[in-house]
C-alpha cells in the first residue's frame, strides 16, 4: 500500500513517486503545525500578515482546499451521524475542523477533540474561528503534546482521526499507535503529507524527518486490521476486525487464517482446519510472507501464480487475495529506509 521517494543516483532533483494520476498540492510545504516537542520558534510560525476582518473567518494559509475532495468521498458514510466524534491532532488555524462541523459533523450531538501545541497566537485563532463559525459548543480544544494528551483520552471512543501534527516519522508513528487504541471499528484514520519531502519540496529530508515511514512503520505492523481507502499525497485508512489476534501467532490469507505454530490454515469463523498437502502448506506461507514492508496486498511471486499446482490449490479453497496496492520496487524500499544506494 506504500508510496515511495525516489533519490536519483545523478544529483537530480528527488521526486514524489506514486500513481501516475496523482498530483502532489503546489504547495509542498504545507505549513504542518510543528512537533509537540517543538519548542515555539517563531521561524515556523504561519505568516500572520493577513489582515483579520471582525466577524469573519481568519485564515492565513489555505492547506486544505485539495484535500475536500478525497474527504467529501471517504467521509460520506459518517455525514449526520449522531454521536461521532472526531479527533484531530495538529488544527492550525482549524480549517479542517470547521469544514468537518459544517459538513461532517452535522448531527447536534457530533463533537471534536482538538489537540495542538498552540504556538504563539494559533489557540486564539483557531478559537475565534470556531467560535465565529458557531460550532463553539460542540469542540474541546486540548493544548498540550499529543503523545501526552492522547493517553488521557478513552479507547475506543473516537470515529474519525486526522493525523496532521509533527511530520517527524517517529512522532506520526507514535500518534497513530496512541489514537488506533481510541478508534473504534470502521473508523477512519487519516493521514496528511505522505509525500511531502521538505520545505518546498525542494529539501529532500532524510526518512525520519519525514511522514511516508512513521506511516508505512504503522501499516506494516497494523495491516492485519486495515483496509486502504486512499492512498496518495494524503493516506486514509479503515480499521476492520482482525480474524487474528496478535498473540496467537497466525497470518490472514484470503478468507482463511494461517497458524504458523501449528502449521494449520483455519476458517476464523469456526476454527475448522483446511486440509492442506506439505507443497500446499509450502504455497500458503509464502502467500503469508509475501507482503513487502508497509504493504496491505499480497504481491505473489509470477513463478508461483504459474504453477499448476498453485492455482488448483487457490481454485479449490477459493482463495481470494487483495491486491496490493502500489507497491514499492527494491529501490524504492531502500530510499524510504534511508540507503539510497545507487548501482545495481
Amino acid at each position: 500500500m506504500l508510496l515511495g521517494l525516489v533519490v536519483a543516483c545523478d544529483g537530480s532533483p528527488p521526486a514524489p513517486v506514486g500513481p501516475a494520476n496523482v498530483t502532489p498540492p503546489a504547495d509542498l510545504e504545507s505549513a504542518q503545525t510543528p512537533s509537540p516537542a517543538t519548542v515555539k520558534d517563531p521561524s515556523v510560525l504561519p505568516d500572520r500578515s493577513v489582515p483579520v476582518v471582525p466577524g469573519a473567518l481568519h485564515f492565513s494559509r489555505d492547506m486544505f482546499s485539495d484535500r475536500i475532495p478525497t474527504w467529501t468521498r471517504q467521509l460520506a458514510p459518517f455525514v449526520g451521524r449522531p454521536d461521532l466524534h472526531y479527533l484531530e491532532i495538529g488544527v492550525f488555524e482549524g480549517r479542517s475542523v470547521v469544514w468537518m462541523l459544517d459538513h461532517v459533523l452535522t448531527h447536534p450531538s457530533a463533537r471534536v477533540t482538538a489537540i495542538d501545541i498552540f504556538p504563539a497566537d494559533l489557540r486564539q485563532t483557531f478559537l475565534a474561528n470556531v467560535q465565529r463559525a458557531g460550532h463553539a459548543d460542540k469542540v474541546t480544544t486540548i493544548e498540550g503534546a499529543s503523545q501526552a494528551e492522547l493517553r488521557k483520552l478513552p479507547l475506543d471512543s473516537v470515529d474519525i482521526v486526522y493525523i496532521d501534527g509533527s511530520h517527524t516519522a517517529d512522532d506520526v508513528l507514535a500518534d497513530a499507535v496512541l489514537s488506533w487504541g481510541l478508534l473504534r471499528p470502521g473508523g477512519v484514520m487519516i493521514f496528511d503529507d505522505f509525500m511531502w519531502v521538505g520545505r518546498g519540496g525542494k529539501n529532500l529530508l532524510p526518512p525520519e524527518l519525514r511522514p511516508a515511514l512513521g506511516v508505512s512503520s504503522f501499516i506494516a505492523n497494523y495491516r492485519n486490521e486495515i483496509e486502504v481507502l486512499h492512498n496518495a499525497y494524503q493516506v486514509v485508512i479503515k480499521k476492520i476486525a482482525n480474524p487474528c489476534h496478535s498473540k496467537h501467532y497466525c497470518t490472514p490469507v484470503g478468507s482463511y487464517v494461517y497458524h504458523w505454530r501449528a502449521s494449520k490454515l483455519v476458517t476464523p469463523d469456526t476454527g475448522a482446519e483446511v486440509p492442506l498437502s506439505e507443497v500446499e502448506r509450502g504455497f500458503i506461507e509464502r502467500i503469508a510472507q509475501s507482503r513487502p514492508f508497509g504493504q496491505v496486498g499480497y504481491s505473489v511471486e509470477p513463478e508461483l501464480a504459474a504453477d499448476p499446482a498453485y492455482v488448483e490449490m487457490v481454485a479449490r479453497l477459493g482463495l481470494e487475495l487483495v491486491e496490493p496496492v502500489n507497491p514499492l520496487s527494491a529501490v524504492d524500499r531502500r530510499n524510504l529506509l534511508g540507503t539510497h544506494t545507487c548501482g545495481p
